[in-house]
């Protein structure tokens, strides 16, 4: 480990910039060893599902998302597929389903999403035979309405994260008691009585670090959905009298709150 400084601030340097050497030696045979690749905490190699780095970013998962959306845009440009053939292979077959499989482990934004579906939408639309100025609410539209009901990648990122949660969290096995612990912490770190899930997060988000719970907890929100669960801990009065100070900051209409 070792340290650099760029603009009077301290950073870790990173693998690339240190001259190391790990490896490992059997005995006293020091002719024969296995080299141990370095990697950054800010590194996301594929494991199972996206690429996490342990640091907590997403970086190398969007850049994998993004060239891969451009190949497949490629590939479906290039094909001999009618227009029908390319929408139901992009909703139903294989296009839409590969993009969407790692998106429960990501905490992407709406901009970085957006992003991403950039990266492929518009290939696909000219080929399905759309207008590239026709509005994307017909695309994305529920089909009760006329629309086509395609969902976009923050959309699939959020519905995954949502099912996960839920699934985890109902069963209350070893990862639903981890998503259990992480939104109580959460719930102490905001100060309100109740889960940070029922509230407005808008309020709070410029006092939290990115996290995938934040995420969820964005979309849920974006939707306009709650989430219900029961026999949650409640943060209580500690005597008679007491006012829990965030519920009532919260209820003032402040400049900024």
């Amino acid at each position: 480990m070792d340290w650099k400084v760029v603009h009077d601030q301290y950073h870790l340097k990173t693998s690339k910039e240190l001259v190391l050497d790990i490896a490992l030696y059997f005995g006293d045979n020091i002719d024969v060893h296995t080299a141990i690749p370095q990697r950054d905490s800010g590194d996301g190699p594929r494991n199972l599902g996206a690429r996490l780095a342990p640091s907590g970013n997403n970086a190398e998962e969007m850049l994998h998302l993004i060239q891969k959306g451009r190949t497949l845009g490629q590939n479906i440009s290039a094909s001999q597929l009618q227009r029908h053939e390319v929408m139901i292979a992009y909703k139903t077959s294989m296009l839409r389903p590969s993009m969407k499989c790692p998106l429960c482990g990501t905490k992407f934004t709406a901009k970085e999403s957006a992003k991403n579906d950039r990266s492929f939408l518009p290939t696909l639309l000219t080929t399905m035979g759309f207008n590239a100025k026709t509005k994307r609410l017909l695309f994305f539209g529920p089909p009760s309405l006329g629309c086509f009901g395609f969902t976009d990648t923050y959309m699939d990122q959020g519905i995954s994260q949502v099912q996960m949660l839920l699934s985890h969290m109902r069963h209350q096995d070893e990862i639903g008691i981890l998503l259990q612990i992480l939104l109580e912490k959460l719930q102490l770190i905001i100060g309100l009585p109740l889960l940070p899930l029922t509230y407005d997060p808008q309020r709070f988000l410029r006092y939290l670090e990115p996290s995938w719970l934040k995420n969820v907890w964005e979309f849920i929100y974006s939707i306009k959905g709650h989430v219900h669960l029961e026999d949650c801990w409640e943060l209580g009065e500690q005597r008679a009298q007491d006012k829990n100070l965030m519920s009532m900051w919260t209820s003032l209409s402040l400049p900024g709150n």
